[in-house]
């Protein structure tokens, strides 16, 4: 069902802009900032952490000393360290797009997940979103760009990118191959204080793999 035209919390949706294995992208205006925001509303039945209809088995392997996440076309998730809990820490991965779309598959970090979580999602074009979720609802955005790449991202298959997260209290700050995309920014939510660090990944229009 769109969402097209009815208020979610704040947010006044605009229009669909992109959909994909989590849920949809809308294009949303913010009164209390005044602008028009990109916010993500996951499906209720991809919020389980152990993935979507598949098992977790399936989609999440650690092989060769790294992490493969494997998303078929409408499904996406994390793949969550399950012996972990941090609070405060700078989480980097080297991220390199096996198989994927050009629109919203993506792929990326997800961390501090006790019941609540947070998202660092690059899609294989260049464009991110770093979200907070409160259970299943993920609308909201602690920065995006859905509108233009980040320029330090080397797009295409088989390219490697190296994605850090420094999270400190509420504040976050995002790199990409060394070059800080934003922040630091503040979620004033202060949706999650520590948890589980891990992986994550989306497929969009076709399967996506990632390792």
């Amino acid at each position: 069902m769109s969402l097209e035209g009815q208020l979610l919390g704040r947010y006044r949706i605009l229009r669909l802009i992109g959909s994909g294995g989590m849920g949809e992208v809308y294009l949303a205006d913010d009164p209390t900032i005044n602008r028009q925001v990109a916010i993500k509303v996951v499906h209720t039945e991809a919020a389980d952490n152990s993935g979507t209809e598949r098992s977790k088995g399936d989609r999440c392997q650690f092989t060769g000393g790294a992490y493969h996440v494997v998303e078929a076309p409408h499904y996406g998730g994390p793949c969550f360290a399950s012996a972990t809990d941090f609070s405060n820490f700078t989480f980097q991965v080297q991220m390199t797009f096996v198989q994927a779309g050009q629109s919203f598959d993506g792929g990326g970090l997800a961390i501090r997940n006790s019941g609540n979580s947070y998202y660092f999602e690059i899609f294989e074009s260049g464009r991110y979103v770093f979200a907070a979720c409160t259970g299943n609802d993920c609308s909201h955005a602690v920065a995006e760009s859905l509108s233009q790449s980040i320029p330090s991202f080397h797009t295409g298959l088989n390219q490697t990118n190296t994605i850090a997260l420094v999270a400190k209290g509420n504040t976050f700050t995002l790199y990409v191959n060394g070059q800080r995309v934003v922040g630091p920014v503040t979620d004033t939510n202060s949706t999650s204080s520590h948890g589980m660090i891990g992986v994550y990944g989306e497929g969009y229009d076709v399967t996506t793999e990632i390792v």
